[in-house]
């Protein structure tokens, strides 16, 4: 996961577990989980890229 996402998360977290708000609580949790997911899913389209250019490269070199 991406350092500055991660750290972004451990502040959320750090500052939900201050407040001790339930509805701030499950407001903030949702967002966390909304923010693990994107995090995933650009890791995943970053994967698919450099998957993407490593074919490419091998095409270029084959010719």
């Amino acid at each position: 996961m991406n350092l500055e996402v991660h750290s972004t998360l451990t502040r959320k977290r750090n500052r939900v577990e201050k407040e001790g708000n339930l509805d701030s609580s499950r407001n903030n949790n949702f967002q966390m989980d909304s923010l693990n997911k994107l995090a995933e899913t650009i890791s995943s389209f970053a994967d698919k890229v450099d998957r993407f250019m490593a074919r490419d490269q091998r095409m270029l070199e084959a010719y």
